[in-house]
């Protein structure tokens, strides 16, 4: 919609209402110049009120990019110390592991136990290892003594003549035939 050429001062009548004079409204005409300067006046006050907010809203940009610039490196030491850790826990359980195995070992080996079954030895403390150590031992099968070589097939024991007399036997048997 546009105004009619040479309409430009058109009235506006409006309607106040004075605190102070018991109710009564007076109306008061204002022209559309005056209209403008008083919504100029108003737009510049509520500028004015908010004068410089773009340098603060481009600060408040750029905290935020630093803040999320740091956040990242926070996160990123957070994860390598979580590494870390993770690192320490599975060194320090194969070290706890390493430990046992070396406790194991070393109370079969002082009860006796052979050392083939140690690694079947089971227990946390050294009361249950001991124990089951005793148990291993009760059950394991001594292995009968063999005679270590001392007689050979067809062969007289060792133990029975020296060199000499063996010598002197296999001439003997050698001239008897």
């Amino acid at each position: 919609m546009t105004a009619p050429t040479g309409a430009t001062d058109t009235e506006t009548t409006t309607t106040e209402t004075k605190p102070g004079d018991g109710g009564t409204e007076s109306a008061r005409v204002f022209s559309q110049d005056e209209l403008n300067s008083i919504l100029a006046k108003h737009k510049r006050d509520i500028e004015g009120k908010f004068q410089g907010f773009d340098q603060l809203k481009d600060k408040a940009a750029k905290f935020d990019a630093l803040e999320e610039s740091s956040k990242t490196e926070v996160q990123k030491a957070t994860e390598v110390a979580a590494q870390y850790k993770a690192q320490l826990e599975e060194a320090q359980a194969s070290m706890a592991r390493q430990e046992m195995v070396a406790l194991r070992n070393r109370i079969a080996h002082a009860k006796g136990l052979d050392p083939k079954l140690c690694e079947r030895v089971r227990g946390e403390t050294e009361e249950e290892i001991t124990a089951d150590v005793e148990d291993l031992l009760t059950l394991q099968v001594s292995k009968p003594k063999t005679y270590n070589g001392g007689l050979r097939s067809g062969a007289m024991p060792i133990d029975a003549a020296t060199a000499k007399e063996r010598a002197a036997a296999a001439l003997r048997n050698a001239r008897e035939r």
